[in-house]
Formats: structure tokens, C-alpha cells, sequence
């Protein structure tokens, strides 16, 4: 076996002694400084005496760092690492003054100037060895040119003389100092070796070779230079030998074996691979990524994306959690692509060392040159061959593969990358693309993506199947609980061979256990959906684990907020937030604010299992929705209760979660959470929900305190909405009485006015007029006795529904203006909205036989549309409910019956959403009146004017009222 010709001999040499070619450097008299051996300052061939050891030493480490302030406490570091006398400083500036002098005794352009707390050395760097060399080792590793490449090498080699700072420094200061020169020179030697190598040296190279090898022997790479020169000389038993040398000296100085790429040659060199004969080794041709067999499905958007975007841009990285589907998106693609070559597919999961990320790529393109650094046939190797090179899962070689990517696009400018992860390479230039889990429902309610993705797997794993009714049900619930997981999807399939999908759905509470394996053949490395996932969590820092394990208590998400209140406490949650989120781990939805963070379902049952402390957990979470509610709950009367109000709903499935939690634990927290929620459970519509929540509260603990008033308060009026037998209400209120009236302290008299107020809205509504008109007026002796402003104001308005109904309504009328402005002095916004409600109510009923009827309709409208307009501001419904329901009837009495028919039914769809009845409206209200008829209007027309409001939704019904209002009236809303 013979190797190519060889275009010209390298003579032995020393290993110090290279050609250092032409000088560098601006003009003028040619001092030089060299540290790259003993230190000295030249002038042509005159050395400069620069004093004694710390001298030099000094004027080396001011070399280093050229045209930058170096510290007088940093030169006494350097020059007396241990122990430094007291006179060090004032020595160091002694010995700076002699050099100075030395200096400019020479004429030449370099000086050391005074600055701050240091000095600084003023010189071109090109007069400095050391960087005069990196800037040829530069020079070189940016030409492709072997020849241009050696006389480079040489010329950076050729200032080397000896050892860094020979005669000046000690071996530990030398290695701080110059460490890292010393590691270029010898990089720069294995370079030139490779160089050489590739022009067919590699007979007249061995003694270097070996020389080198052997002084070096824990550099694997030249001992693998050394082996190929070996086997190309026809010395094939020669380089076995070496072989087995660097084995046994990297066994006995560090007690490891040969790295992969050591290996890989010694199995080559024992075949008699014909590649090693080649100086410019051609690379291997490898087939392009296939596709799997299974449909690919709801990624159509994704695909035309990537197709865009890698058009105009080199590097692409597309994020997601773990089971996504970014691998089989990003081989769907490739498989796609009609490059002249590539594309190249580079499995970076079973990578699991940073510097073998080289080698993955190199044996995925066939980069087969082993004469050189695997980096650098990596870059010959795709800079002569343009086309794709995708790099799947990068998410635990972030860095090393964002170095290699970054060396790769400089230098190879026809490549484009395309990265999987499950965080960005955070490169300049990349453009992340998000890739989502498939939605379960389209845009217009039909199955989505992830439904359909679901009935194609287990279809292809029981053929003849088709969906019942039930199944799609269930089908559907399956995709939500697995969050339109690609990967769960496909793992749910395998269980349906032998269970139905409702006992699927069932059992995943246990879903590890029930998924099944990843089918044969499958793009994930991973064994199933749990070993995906901890994939994800392994790669997060200590920090960002503790944070993770603690959220999954969090329903529908959480705030920065609530982390912070059940993270471990390190100070340092917005960080592992940030890096959570960077990690597909959690999501982050910016759009509204604060910021929406949620878990994956998935991700969240695998941190419950995970979690070594999950009572703690629960009750850290518990103490945060228990802190919540405390903050908002006062503030739903005023003019802050419409954010509480969207507080409070946005984190109710929290608030589910927590009760849940203290109902089996702390039955008197949940007492407490639940019935300081009355408002909300009213406001919202949640009737049945509450009432359940307060019967089993209420049940568990008996003890008498506020918090069991205002839990029965709260029964008292839920009861209402629900129809139930109003003795129980009544029973609720006389308890709740009872134990409010018990002390005369201002809690305890504060809260009997509130039983008094809301016991008022029930005896009214079942005709206990006399009784609720007695209740009212405690409820503004209370407020005003205590300088509560909330109560006086609602107790009035109360006064006044209740005369009314009596049949007093001027009396009624005025103290419904006094509840008004009393509320709108004090921003008590409910009672204001409400007395504005109840008056405009009376003015409806009083419309009917007034002499101008529209007049009066007119005038109700306006009142209703101002009550409105303050219920939309604190997100009550159902008062709202109320409010529009009696609008209709006053459109009916301006003439427009159409808009009235449009806003009952509306109503009539409401109640029926929330599970109530309208006559809960009067009942609650009291101040009622008959619609009148709409006999101007056809059948027909009646009918489609009730459809068009039965189709509305409550903010389109508000729209509905508020339009139809300003075309008749100069309604101002507020």
C-alpha cells in the first residue's frame, strides 16, 4: 500500500526551532519584547538590560495585557503569589521607574504610563510576541490553503525560543500566565503535523512525529497523527504498536482509555481502510433521513414555516417540550429538501460529552480526514459541500453546540442549520421557531389535529375499528389530559388494543402506567413519555429543579407571583423561571398581564410523582390561594372589584385546588376561603358549585366564629338562586344572627350589618316586606354608627327596593338617590350601581301609566345603562342579568320591541348558561314589572328578533343594550 507523491521533504528540526519570518509591526526603531522564552527587549539585535527577576516579571505581565490598565495590587499577585512583603507595592513602583528608563533610553515607541490604581504598557502588539503569534495562528486557522497554512504555523512557531518566560517565572506563575499560549503552540504544532500530512510528508514527518508524541503523552490527537504517518509508510505493525503504547501510557498517567476517536482508527488501521491512504481523505456519502411509516399529520403549518425560513436564513432552531414532535417535523422536512447535498441528520441524543459533538457531526456527513482536528474536517468537509445539516436534540449540548454551529457558518457560508431543542442556542442570527403541541379542537370547533393524529394510531393498531360517539368523547378527553402530545398520543394507542378508551381515560391519574413503550422503528430516543420528560428536568440546574417540583399543584396556570410564594425560597425565581421557560419546561402565555406561566399535564404528573415532599407542596400552595383570597375578597364592593373579580376567576381552578386541599386537612381555612367568596360565587354564577363547597364546610367544622357567619351568610343567598326551600335561607340567616350578635366589638358589629343587608334581599323576595324594611334600617343605623360607608350606602338602597315594593315609591325613590350619593362619595361602586338599578326598576314600573310613557322609558334607560355600565366594571353577571332584563321592558315602553324581545331572550339564554332561572332575577331584585306586549311586530318578526338574542354571548348582549340605547337616548356610561 502506497500513499499519494509527496510535493516537497520537511527536515527534522528542533522542536523550538522554526522560521519566524518577516517581522511585524509599525515602523520606527524596532524594539521587540519578547516573552515567548527568556524575557528581553531587543533592539535589533542588542538586548536591553531590563533589571532582575520581578522586573521582568513585571514588564511581562504589563505585555500581556497591552494598551490595558494592569493594578499595582494585581503585579504584587503575580510577582509574590504567597506572602508578599509589606514593601511590595512600593517595590513594584521602583521597578516600574527602572524600566521606564530602560525604555526610553531606546528611543522606540513603547512606554509604561501612570493610570488610576496601575499601569499601563503603550505598544503596538505586533513589537510583543506573544500576540504576534496569535495573530499568525489566526492568520492560519482562517486559510484553507495547506502550504499558505504551514508557512504561517511555522512563522507563529518560530518566536518561541523555550519555555514562556524561561528564566523568570516560576512553573505555577508560568502556567496562569502563559497557559494558554503554551496550549496554542502545541494546537499549532498538531496543526502543521495535519497540514503536512495531507500533502504526503508523512515519511520525512515520523521522527517529529514520535519526538512530539512521546513528550506529549496524553495528546491523543498527535499520537493518532503519529499512527497514520506509521500506516501510510507502509508500517502497518508500527502503528498497531503505538497504538497500544498511548493505551498503556493513558492508562498509567490517568487511568482512562483511548477516546473514540483513538478507536475508531485502531479498528480502521486493522481493516486496512483504503481512506487512510488518502491525503484528502473524500468523505463518505450517506443516505438522506427517511421518513417513519406512520402518517404524519397537523403539522402542515409548521412544514411551510421551516420551508420560509430556512430560505432566508442559515441557522434555524425550533423549541418545544419533550414528545413534541420536533424530530419527526425536522425529518419530514429534510426528507423534503432538494439540496445538491445533504441534507445530513445528527442524532445528539445518545451524545452525552460535549467534546464528542464534533465526532457525531463528522461520522453523520462522512468527514473521514483523521490527519487533522475532527472539527476541522468537519468544516473542509461542508464548506465544499452546501446542503442542510439538521442537529436533533441539542438541549444538553447547548454550549458545545452553539460553538461548533457558530465556527461552522463562518466558515462554510453555502450551509444552513436546522437545531431541535428544547431551548435556543442563543446565537446571533438565529431564529427560534416555537413548535406547539397539536390543538384539540380547530378554530371552529371541529376535531383538530391531535384528535385526528389519536384515530389514525389506534385505527393502524386495531384495523376495522371505528369510533363510536362515546369514543370521539373520549378520544377528545385523552388529547386534552395528554395536552396534544405527538408522542403521548402515539404511546395512548398502544393500551387501546386491550382496554376501551373510557378505562384509558380513567386510569390517568396513573398515565405513565398506562401509556405504553415507543413503538420500533420510532423517531424518539426515548422508552416512553415518563423518560422523555425526565430528559427535560435532568438537563435544568439544581436551582430550577427545586422551583419545578413545587408548581405542580398550580390549575390553569400560575403568576410570577404565586412561584415566588411556593418556590424555595433562594431568591432567584425569576431566573429559574426564565430558564424553565427557555427549557420548554413551562410555558409562558405575555399576552395578558401579569404573564399566564402553566406546566404541561404531562410534565406537571411527572413532577407530582417526583416531588419528595408533596404534603409540603399542597400546603405552600394552599397558603398562597388562602393570601389571595384574603387580599380581594373586601375589595369586591368598590372600585377595585372588577379586577379582583377577573383575579379571583382567573385563578378559581387554583382556588378549587386549595379548598379541596384544606377541606380534607384544615377544614376552618376552607370555611373561611369559601364563604368570604359569596360575592364572587354570586357575581359568577357558580350557585351549585358554592352551595356544595359551603354544605360540606360548613359540616366539618361547627365552631362558632365570623368566618361560619359569613359562610352561612353566604348559604343564605346562594339558597336564593337555586329555588331551594326558603326555610333553610332563613335558617342559615337566624344562626349566622345569632352568632354575629353575640359581641358588641366592631368585627363582630360589622358583620351582623352584613347578615342584616343580605338577610333583606331574601325576606323581601318571599314577601317579608315589613321585616326587610326593619333589617335595612339596622343595616344604616349599623354603618353609620361604626362610620362603615359600604353598609350605610347599601342598607339605604335596600330602604329604598323595599319601599318601593310596599308601594311607596316616592319615598323609596329618595332614599334610592341618597343610597346613590352616598355610594358615589364614598366609591362604594355596588350599592351605587345598585341603587341606580333599583330606581331606574321603579321608573320602569311607574311607565306604564305615566302620561308620556316613552318620556319615563327614556329616563329608566338611562339609569339601567349607567348600572351597567359600574356591574360591567366589577364583573357581576348576574346583577347585569338584572339590570338588562329590565331594559328590555323599558325599550318595550319607548317602542322598540324588537331590541326588547332581542334582550330578554337574550337574558333567557344567560340564565339558562348559568343554570338559572329568570325568575331568580326578580326574586332578587323585587322592583319588577310585566313587558309589554310587542303585538306591533309580526310573528316572524318576533321570532327572529328573539333568535338573534338568544345567540348572544353576555359581553354581545351588554354591546346589544348599550348600542341600541345611544341611537335612542344620550345614555353616558358613567
Amino acid at each position: 500500500m502506497r500513499a499519494a507523491a509527496r510535493p516537497r521533504r520537511a527536515t527534522g528540526r528542533d522542536p523550538w526551532r522554526y522560521s519566524a519570518g518577516q517581522e511585524l509591526g509599525s515602523p520606527g526603531v524596532r524594539v521587540e519584547l519578547r516573552l515567548l522564552g527568556p524575557v528581553e527587549a531587543r533592539v535589533g539585535d542588542t538586548a536591553v538590560s531590563l533589571g532582575p527577576r520581578q522586573n521582568r516579571l513585571v514588564l511581562a505581565v504589563l505585555a500581556c495585557d497591552v494598551n490595558r490598565l494592569v493594578s499595582v495590587d494585581r503585579l504584587v499577585e503575580w510577582v509574590w503569589p504567597v506572602d508578599p512583603p509589606s514593601t511590595a507595592a512600593h517595590a513594584i513602583r521602583v521597578g516600574v521607574s527602572r524600566l521606564r528608563s530602560r525604555l526610553a533610553e531606546t528611543g522606540a515607541e513603547v512606554t509604561i504610563s501612570t493610570q488610576g490604581p496601575g499601569y499601563v504598557l503603550r505598544a503596538d502588539p505586533m513589537r510583543i510576541d506573544v500576540h504576534r503569534f496569535q495573530s499568525l495562528i489566526d492568520q492560519a486557522r482562517s486559510t484553507t490553503d495547506d502550504r499558505d497554512k504551514v508557512r504561517l504555523l511555522e512563522q507563529a512557531l518560530g518566536l518561541w525560543t523555550g519555555p514562556a518566560l524561561a528564566d523568570t517565572a516560576t512553573d505555577d506563575v508560568r502556567d496562569r500566565l502563559c497557559g494558554r499560549f503554551e496550549e496554542a503552540r502545541l494546537a499549532a504544532v498538531e496543526d502543521r503535523f495535519a497540514c503536512l500530512l495531507r500533502l504526503g510528508q508523512h515519511e520525512d514527518l515520523l521522527g517529529e512525529l514520535r519526538a512530539f508524541a512521546e513528550a506529549h503523552p496524553t495528546r491523543e490527537r498527535a499520537w493518532a497523527q503519529l499512527v497514520l504517518g506509521l500506516y501510510r509508510s507502509d508500517r502497518q505493525s508500527d502503528a498497531l504498536a503505538a497504538l497500544r503504547r498511548v493505551r498503556a501510557l493513558l492508562a498509567e498517567e490517568l487511568g482512562i482509555d483511548p477516546g473514540g476517536e483513538l478507536r475508531l482508527l485502531e479498528s480502521r488501521v486493522l481493516r486496512q481502510d483504503p481512506q487512510l491512504l488518502l491525503g484528502d481523505a473524500a468523505p463518505t456519502v450517506r443516505p438522506r433521513p427517511t421518513r417513519p411509516l406512520s402518517a404524519f399529520l397537523g403539522r402542515e403549518r409548521e412544514m411551510r414555516t421551516l420551508s420560509e425560513t430556512l430560505d432566508s436564513r442559515r441557522l434555524v432552531t425550533m423549541v418545544g417540550p419533550g414528545g413534541v414532535g420536533k424530530t419527526r417535523l425536522a425529518v419530514e422536512h429534510a426528507a423534503e429538501r432538494q439540496d445538491p447535498h445533504g441534507p445530513w441528520l445528527v442524532r445528539l441524543a445518545d451524545v452525552r460529552q460535549a467534546k464528542v459533538v464534533a465526532h457525531a457531526v463528522a461520522d453523520a456527513i462522512g468527514a473521514s480526514d483523521i490527519s487533522t482536528s475532527t472539527q476541522t474536517s468537519v468544516i473542509r468537509t461542508l464548506a465544499a459541500r452546501p446542503g442542510l445539516l439538521v442537529l436533533d436534540n441539542c438541549e444538553h449540548l447547548v454550549d458545545a453546540v452553539a460553538e461548533l454551529v457558530v465556527e461552522l457558518l463562518d466558515r462554510c457560508p453555502d450551509l444552513r442549520v436546522l437545531a431541535t431543542s428544547r431551548e435556543p442556542l442563543g446565537i446571533d442570527g438565529e431564529t427560534v421557531v416555537p413548535v406547539l403541541p397539536l390543538p384539540v379542537y380547530e378554530d371552529d370547533g371541529t376535531d383538530g389535529p391531535a384528535v385526528r393524529l389519536l384515530l389514525d394510531r389506534i385505527s393502524a393498531a386495531r384495523a376495522g375499528w371505528s369510533p363510536s360517539p362515546a369514543d370521539t368523547v373520549h378520544m377528545r378527553q385523552l388529547c386534552a389530559a395528554l395536552d396534544g402530545l405527538p408522542l403521548a398520543l402515539e404511546l395512548a394507542a398502544a393500551p387501546a388494543t386491550v382496554l376501551g378508551l373510557a378505562e384509558i381515560v380513567a386510569r390517568l391519574d396513573h398515565r405513565f402506567a398506562v401509556l405504553g413503550s415507543t413503538p420500533r422503528g420510532s423517531l424518539t430516543s426515548h422508552a416512553n413519555l415518563q423518560a422523555a420528560i425526565a430528559w427535560s428536568v435532568e438537563q435544568l440546574a439544581a436551582g430550577d429543579r427545586a422551583l419545578l417540583t413545587r408548581l405542580w399543584p398550580f390549575e390553569g396556570g400560575f403568576s410570577l407571583e404565586a412561584a415566588e410564594a411556593v418556590g424555595p425560597g433562594d431568591g432567584r425565581t425569576v431566573e429559574s423561571l426564565s430558564a424553565l421557560v427557555s427549557r420548554s419546561v413551562v410555558t409562558a402565555d405575555t399576552t395578558p398581564t401579569p404573564t399566564r406561566y402553566r406546566l404541561l399535564e404531562t410534565i406537571r404528573a411527572y413532577c407530582q410523582e417526583q416531588d419528595s415532599e408533596p404534603a409540603a407542596t399542597l400546603e405552600a400552595h394552599a397558603r398562597w390561594c388562602r393570601a389571595l383570597v384574603d387580599q380581594h375578597w373586601a375589595e369586591l364592593p368598590f372600585a377595585l372589584g372588577g379586577h379582583s373579580m377577573r383575579v379571583l376567576t382567573r385563578e378559581l381552578p387554583n382556588i378549587r385546588g386549595c379548598i379541596a386541599h384544606d377541606l380534607e386537612h384544615t377544614p376552618a381555612s376552607a370555611l373561611r376561603t369559601v364563604g368570604r367568596l359569596d360575592w364572587f360565587w354570586i357575581r359568577s354564577g357558580h350557585f351549585a358549585e358554592a352551595s356544595r363547597l359551603l354544605d360540606t364546610a360548613l359540616s366539618l367544622d361547627k365552631e362558632p366564629s365570623l368566618d361560619r357567619v359569613q359562610a352561612l351568610t353566604a348559604r343564605g343567598n346562594l339558597l336564593l338562586g337555586l329555588e331551594a326551600d326558603p326555610a333553610d335561607a332563613f335558617a342559615c340567616f337566624a344562626e349566622a344572627s345569632g352568632l354575629s350578635g353575640a359581641s358588641d366589638d366592631v368585627e363582630h358589629r360589622v358583620s351582623h350589618g352584613r347578615v342584616l343587608f343580605m338577610s333583606a334581599f331574601l325576606l323581601r323576595a318571599f314577601g317579608e316586606l315589613d321585616r326587610a324594611l326593619e333589617a335595612s334600617r339596622r343595616t344604616v343605623a349599623i354603618g353609620r354608627e361604626l362610620g362603615v360607608d359600604w353598609l350605610t350606602s347599601s342598607g339605604l338602597a335596600n330602604i329604598g327596593a323595599t319601599l318601593v315594593v310596599l308601594g311607596r315609591v316616592a319615598e323609596g325613590e329618595r332614599a334610592l338617590v341618597e343610597a346613590a350619593e352616598v355610594a358615589e362619595r364614598d366609591s362604594v361602586i355596588w350599592p351605587l350601581a345598585y341603587a341606580k338599578m333599583t330606581l331606574g326598576q321603579s321608573l320602569v314600573r311607574r311607565a306604564a301609566a305615566a302620561p308620556d310613557p316613552v318620556a319615563v322609558g327614556r329616563e329608566a334607560l338611562d339609569l339601567l345603562c349607567t348600572a351597567v355600565h359600574w356591574f360591567v366594571r366589577l364583573e357581576d353577571q348576574i346583577t347585569v342579568m338584572a339590570a338588562v332584563n329590565s331594559a328590555a321592558a323599558a325599550f318595550a315602553h319607548i317602542g322598540a320591541a324588537a331590541t326588547a324581545l332581542s334582550l330578554a331572550a337574550g337574558v333567557r339564554r344567560q340564565c339558562d348558561d348559568f343554570g338559572l332561572s329568570v325568575g331568580y332575577l326578580s326574586r332578587f331584585t323585587a322592583v319588577t314589572s310585566d313587558m309589554p306586549s310587542a303585538d306591533s311586530l309580526s310573528a316572524a318578526d318576533r321570532a327572529a328578533a328573539e333568535a338573534a338574542g338568544a345567540a348572544l354571548r353576555w359581553p354581545e348582549l351588554v354591546d346589544l343594550l348599550w348600542l341600541e340605547a345611544k341611537q335612542l337616548t344620550s345614555v353616558a356610561r358613567g
